[in-house]
């Protein structure tokens, strides 16, 4: 039976990380002035969550694994609070930070699911483009840089990350700029 258990286990730590994902989607589109009918695919998905984070607790005990009976229960307990938010119109901005930071609880599920060890997710484009602008050799080479960068920028939420990779884009600008002055 444990074979099964460890099964199902995985599952859902997949859909768990799913109904994140598609959550903070759906969120990134709703207005700020939202009722709580306009979120009923939000609903659903934070319905969904309840039942993995439910299945994933009893998975999680067969096999034996408290860490991940923790976590699958302090996943329910944060979605609950986030759909009584969902209900009281709590602005989406807020809700999607919440659901980041379940988000953060699931990466402990799997390591995975870690994004800070991602490079493909990582700052190393604005990395690169820092020591191209210091060194510079080829400003072509910037500019797809700064292009890699800006694409991120539109992948990413993260403000700190804007206003820094929109830094670097002024400053490759202004580099090629007063370069071909």
């Amino acid at each position: 039976m444990t074979g099964n258990a460890e099964n199902f286990l995985k599952y859902n730590e997949d859909n768990v990380m799913m109904q994140l994902l598609a959550l903070e989607d759906h969120f990134r589109l709703l207005s700020s002035d939202y009722k709580s009918e306009h979120a009923a695919c939000c609903t659903k998905h934070i319905l969904f969550l309840l039942e993995e984070a439910r299945e994933g607790q009893s998975h999680a005990s067969e096999v034996g694994d408290s860490k991940k009976v923790r976590i699958f229960k302090e996943i329910d307990e944060d979605t609950q609070k986030v759909r009584v938010d969902i209900e009281s119109h709590v602005p989406p901005e807020e809700i999607i930070r919440k659901v980041r930071a379940i988000r953060r609880k699931v990466e402990g599920l799997n390591p995975n699911f870690n994004l800070e060890k991602c490079e493909a997710c990582s700052i190393k484009p604005v990395v690169i483009v820092k020591e191209m602008l210091a060194n510079p050799n080829d400003d072509q080479d910037i500019f797809k840089e700064v292009i890699k960068i800006r694409s991120e920028v539109d992948r990413r939420s993260n403000v700190a990350f804007t206003v820094l990779a929109a830094g670097i884009i002024f400053t490759g600008i202004v580099y090629w700029a007063t370069k071909n002055a």
